[in-house]
């Protein structure tokens, strides 16, 4: 049952959080972009999106987490 534990966790996982860790890199080079240009209200903006993203992030990986375990648990007491 070590293919379904790997399946369940680890690939997915990594795939997603690689794309959400690029995707908020370039979100950090257009902020940059923006403070150079001038356009300093749009980086709060930006700056409290961000924030929100790496929230919202964090919280769907305790769930996650959360489903995985409860999973994992049903399936050893068989």
């Amino acid at each position: 049952m070590g293919g379904k534990k790997q399946h369940y966790g680890f690939t997915r996982n990594i795939d997603f959080m690689a794309i959400v860790t690029v995707l908020l890199a370039l979100l950090i080079e257009i902020e940059l972009w923006l403070y150079f240009a001038g356009f300093h209200a749009l980086i709060t903006i930006l700056v409290y999106v961000q924030i929100a993203l790496i929230v919202l992030i964090a919280i769907a990986n305790s769930i996650r987490r959360i489903i995985i375990g409860k999973k994992e648990h049903r399936s050893s007491m068989h």
